[in-house]
């Protein structure tokens, strides 16, 4: 998985631990770098303890062959369609456990011309509510690759029920009535 092909690149795994991530889940870290001559690079890989799901990885190919100044093969870049597919397969692959907590992206995909990358956001939603700040990003490279898996899942919440909350006309209601509006002048300099 952090195979790299080129002769002049020596892949060295730093440690490999288990530690609690920032949700509170219980994940093992692989702390490694990619050396070559002149420099080097690294990273980690964390992997649910529980699941096996990836929750963080990042490809560092692109950036390995610009910094040892090897130019990115050149080929087609595969359409944004094509990309959110291989997105999918993805994480049906290395994240299946979660991902009936996710819905489908809300936002179009951005092309990352530094990456060479796709990114989609796949949004956490609980009793059909998007949870802000709760994604699944992934980055997929113009040859359809993987290049950046990213899981914020937490499972340690206990979600108010969606009956008891107002209803938007309700809360934007509020929100009107709490704003105040004063007419100013403003001398420009």
């Amino acid at each position: 998985f952090l195979a790299v092909d080129s002769d002049d690149v020596t892949l060295v795994i730093h440690s490999i631990d288990e530690r609690e991530n920032f949700n509170g889940r219980t994940v093992i870290s692989i702390d490694y770098m990619y050396e070559y001559p002149h420099g080097g690079m690294g990273t980690n890989l964390e992997i649910d303890k529980e699941t096996g799901d990836i929750v963080h990885y990042h490809d560092m190919g692109y950036q390995l062959m610009q910094d040892m100044g090897d130019e990115a093969a050149e080929g087609d870049t595969i359409s944004k369609d094509e990309a959110l597919e291989k997105a999918i397969n993805y994480l049906k692959e290395y994240a299946p456990s979660i991902l009936h907590h996710y819905a489908m992206p809300t936002q179009d995909a951005t092309f990352e011309e530094y990456m060479n990358a796709y990114q989609f956001k796949f949004p956490r939603t609980v009793n059909g509510i998007p949870v802000n700040g709760d994604h699944i990003s992934v980055g997929i490279a113009k040859d359809g690759s993987l290049q950046l898996l990213n899981v914020n899942y937490n499972d340690d919440i206990e979600w108010p029920s969606a009956d008891k909350v107002i209803s938007k006309e309700d809360a934007t209601q509020a929100f009107k009535d709490a704003l105040t509006l004063d007419l100013r002048y403003v001398q420009a300099d």
